[in-house]
This record gives structure tokens, C-alpha cells and sequence, in this order.
């Protein structure tokens, strides 16, 4: 991967965060706590922006564990996967005969400047995950912005991008739900996904919908936006931004306290198959990270 503006990954700059964390991280027990381990991938210009990822991943965790604590435990099961693949010695997806990794096969976090992800992209976006090497890149806030609601922007981003991770190493593609040939032209799937590719292509945007979201935060801003964004992609970009976008709308609706509004607004048909097609790879992706021992 090119130099992003001489940032790529954060290895080409001063950084909070990084190896300072890395060596707290590494003292002690062995398996480190999920958060612990997402907070040491962090890359960051400097202090504002790294206690503004900081705390990001807080909110994060303290809603994935109470909805874990719930019996929901989708977003504690990504971001475990998140951070297994930022810990430990090799890809723990991948079983013990894995070859070891070098770091630019660890996942990091960084938080790039202005309009550093454009410039790389080609289009506005608040975030993007490659492969290699590996890196999770999000929009860092203004001055101004490093506040409670900034904080959970970042968040949202951070659970869509976690998701797109999980699901590149799960899957070894561009995190369609199901493994395949990237290089394909037409996508090829099992037939036992074809419910979860007809629920995805039924995504759409109906305002009429979003009127019986009860919180004003959430109807007005979180599962519109997010509504309108995933209803924009079709075909392979389709199945492969699905489940990131289901997995950031469940964040958002768990995090203003009303985790129905997701099936109101994109259909319970839709959770189903997730349910039943997709959340037992991550359950399964999960044990292995969990097995593995370097996370907990």
C-alpha cells in the first residue's frame, strides 16, 4: 500500500497510542481485556486525537457489553474478532499451523487528518479497511468536535469498520458473508445464502418507516443516514457493505436505548438471516479468537 500522505498505517509518524500502549498491553497476563487491545492499535497525531479514539472505543465496548449482558452479544463478538486479529503471534482465524505474522499483518487503527481518506479513496468517507497492509482507517474530529456526540460518530464508524475487518479475515474477500473467488466477475455463493442476498437486495430507503422509530436522534440522524447510505450500494458492493451497515445500525439503535428500531426500519426478514446465515461464523470466528488466548 502507498504512503498515505506519508501516513500509512502510522508508521511513518510521530503517534500516540502505538507502541507505548503496546508495551502496557503486553506486561501482565496474557489474554488482554477487548478494549485494552483495540485501544493499542490506535494511531493518532497527537493527544486530542488519541483520547478522542479512546474515548470512541469506550463507547463502543460499554454498549456491545451491556447488549451482550442482554443476550445480544453481535458487537462484543466482532470487536473480540476485531482485536484478535491486532494481538498475538498469528492469525488466531487461521488455527495454530498458521505461518507467524509480521505487524503489518496486525490490524491497527489509524485516525487520519482532514481529508486524507478522499485523497486515498477517490470519495467522502468517514472510514475504510484494507488488507494490507492491515489497517482500519478512520476520520479524526476537529478541535471543535472532540465531543460526547463526536465520540459517538466515531464509535458507529469504528463498529462498520471492526465489521469489514472480522469479516475480510473470516471470509478472505471483500467481507461478503460467504467465502468466494475475488477475482469472479459474477459472484458465486451456496444456495444456502440466496435468502441472504434476496433480504439484502430488498434494502431501500422508506421514510414511512422511519416514523415509527420512537427516539428523535435516531429516526432524525443515525438509522436515516444509515438507511439512505446502505440503500445506495447494489450488487457485490451490496453484499459486501450489508452486513457493516446491519452491525452499525444495531450500535446505534443499542446505544440510544431502542434495539427494535432496526427491524422496524430494515425489516425483521432481515435480521433473520443474519441470525441464521451469518452470526454463527462469527460465533465460531469468536471461539477461535477466545481459544487462541492473547484476548479476553
Amino acid at each position: 500500500m502507498a504512503d498515505i500522505g506519508g501516513q500509512a498505517r502510522g508508521d511513518a509518524y510521530p503517534y500516540k497510542g502505538g507502541d507505548a500502549v503496546n508495551a502496557a498491553v503486553e506486561r501482565g497476563r496474557k489474554a488482554r481485556p477487548v478494549a485494552d487491545v483495540l485501544r493499542s492499535s490506535g494511531r493518532a497525531l497527537n493527544d486530542s486525537s488519541f483520547e478522542y479514539f479512546d474515548n470512541a472505543v469506550s463507547l463502543l465496548m460499554k454498549t456491545a457489553l451491556t447488549e451482550a449482558e442482554r443476550g445480544r452479544p453481535v458487537l462484543s463478538e466482532i470487536a473480540l474478532i476485531a482485536a484478535g486479529e491486532m494481538r498475538g503471534e498469528r492469525d488466531p482465524l487461521a488455527g495454530p499451523a498458521a505461518p507467524p505474522w509480521t505487524d503489518k499483518d496486525k490490524y491497527v487503527t489509524v485516525l487520519l487528518v482532514g481529508d486524507k481518506i478522499k485523497e486515498w479513496i477517490g470519495y467522502d468517507a468517514p472510514g475504510f479497511t484494507d488488507y494490507y497492509p492491515a489497517a482500519v482507517y478512520v476520520a479524526d474530529a476537529s478541535t471543535s468536535q472532540y465531543k460526547l456526540d463526536a465520540y459517538a460518530e466515531l464509535a458507529s464508524t469504528l463498529a462498520h469498520e471492526y465489521t469489514h475487518l472480522a469479516m475480510i479475515r473470516m471470509y478472505q474477500n471483500a467481507s461478503r458473508p460467504w467465502t468466494d473467488d475475488e477475482e469472479q466477475v459474477l459472484v458465486k455463493r451456496p444456495p444456502r445464502y440466496e435468502p441472504l442476498t434476496k433480504a439484502f437486495d430488498s434494502i431501500t430507503f422508506d421514510p414511512d418507516r422511519l416514523r415509527y422509530v420512537e427516539n428523535n436522534e435516531l429516526r432524525e440522524d443515525a438509522l436515516k443516514y444509515l438507511s439512505q447510505n446502505w440503500a445506495k450500494y447494489k450488487g457485490r458492493a451490496l453484499y459486501a457493505e450489508s452486513v457493516p451497515y446491519l452491525v452499525e445500525a444495531l450500535f446505534q439503535a443499542a446505544r440510544l436505548g431502542e434495539p427494535g428500531a432496526v427491524a422496524t426500519v430494515f425489516g425483521s426478514d432481515v435480521l433473520k438471516v443474519f441470525t441464521d446465515l451469518v452470526l454463527p461464523d462469527i460465533n465460531a470466528a469468536a471461539q477461535k479468537v477466545r481459544a487462541a488466548g492473547a484476548v479476553t
